[in-house]
């Protein structure tokens, strides 16, 4: 957790004081220092929230799941992810008021996984159809939208949700998987490519519409951050590396 110190920032390393005997990923923070991620057990994996004051605390999983992962989490402690139920994956929302429930799926679909939400409770991910997996955004409040796909568009996910309702994510097409940007206004938008780039996937997005995520090239994947100005930027590697990936990005840019 980065610490301001004058001018300079340093960062204080914080032991989250998992389970003996397992192992912990954390995939997300908020403002409040709340994480969220997954702990290990012999038996699977089980979804957890981190807070600062309170400590960890196991999410459980859906009725009748035997498994659960945390993806993200706003700044209210609303807390996305999937549950391992029957066989398949199911997108969970989880609160402190209300535990964890299961979020909607298309007609037809048999799996589904939440991977972003926004501080006004919308959640980003996909869920299968018979036509194939498909973006969706959903609404705590209530309701799912599909995303739907790009011209000549195979299956889409959705990763990464702003608080201006913008989704990004990919969408499989004949010629390789392309980031898009999603709104209500203007539907889905192909990001394109780096040059020399075969395809691209985007992951993270924050409220100015700064889109981040990579492209493949013959010479390895590559990072970049994309805005409408712009377009899309190649962040590079580090010294001595093959390959990057950007997978979020804050109001900082």
């Amino acid at each position: 957790l980065p610490m301001q110190a004058g001018a300079a920032s340093v960062f204080k390393r914080i032991d989250l004081g998992v389970p003996a005997g397992t192992c912990c990923f954390a995939y997300a923070v908020n403002h409040g220092g709340q994480v969220a991620g997954g702990i290990e057990f012999p038996a699977g994996n089980m979804a957890f929230l981190w807070d600062p004051a309170g400590g960890m605390t196991e999410l459980g999983a859906l009725p009748g799941g035997t498994q659960s992962t945390a993806h993200e989490l706003n700044d209210k402690g609303q807390v996305v992810g999937e549950s391992t139920v029957r066989g398949g994956t199911r997108a969970f929302a989880w609160d402190r008021d209300g535990g964890m429930r299961e979020l909607q799926m298309l007609p037809g679909g048999a799996r589904s996984n939440a991977y972003g939400i926004n501080n006004l409770g919308w959640v980003a991910g996909f869920s299968d159809s018979p036509q194939g997996a498909r973006a969706v955004l959903w609404d705590l409040a209530g309701g799912m939208t599909d995303l739907g796909l790009l011209p000549g568009g195979k299956y889409s996910k959705a990763y990464g949700v702003n608080d201006r309702g913008q989704v990004v994510g990919f969408c499989s097409t004949a010629s390789g998987a392309r980031a898009f940007l999603w709104d209500a206004s203007g539907g889905m938008r192909d990001l394109g490519l780096l040059p020399g780039g075969t395809e691209s996937k985007a992951y993270g997005i924050n409220n100015f519409g700064q889109v981040v995520g990579f492209c493949a090239t013959a010479q390895g994947d590559r990072a970049f951050v994309w805005d409408a100005a712009g377009g899309m930027t190649d962040l590079g590697i580090l010294p001595g590396g093959s390959c990057s990936r950007a997978l979020d990005i804050d109001d900082n840019g």
